[in-house]
């Protein structure tokens, strides 16, 4: 079962705080990591990639005190450590030690409360069970 006090999230040492309602976070390794190949006699194998790209994406509200740190990290082109624990009974960690931020969060507006979407991106992402 989910559960958002079980779940953080930090970039360069600092943490994800007012998140947004909803899918807050999503972690996706960019590529497959095997892919299959046939030949022409019908022999055939699979190919594991040495590719662990990721991008990472994060939705705060937008009057959360941790967009002005990221905000400032981004416009200093920093690259830092993404890090995703989350202990609850999916119990998996996330770690990628090259983060950056892919793209400026776009600015809207709404009836619902406004949110930043953080997009990170990095060449090397491991997902992990994590011992609870």
């Amino acid at each position: 079962m989910y559960d958002s006090s079980k779940v953080a999230f930090s970039w360069n040492g600092v943490a994800a705080a007012s998140m947004a309602d909803g899918e807050w976070i999503n972690w996706d390794v960019t590529n497959d990591e095997v892919t299959s190949y046939v030949g022409t006699r019908g022999e055939g194998g699979n190919v594991y990639s040495p590719d662990k790209r990721c991008t990472i994406t994060v939705t705060l509200q937008e009057d959360s005190p941790t967009n002005i740190a990221w905000d400032s990290f981004r416009l200093a082109g920093v690259e830092g450590p993404a890090l995703c624990r989350d202990r609850s009974s999916t119990a998996q960690v996330a770690f990628a030690e090259k983060a950056m931020v892919t793209k400026q969060p776009a600015m809207s507006r709404s009836r619902d409360k406004p949110v930043k979407v953080w997009v990170f991106t990095a060449p090397f992402c491991k997902i992990t069970p994590l011992a609870v």
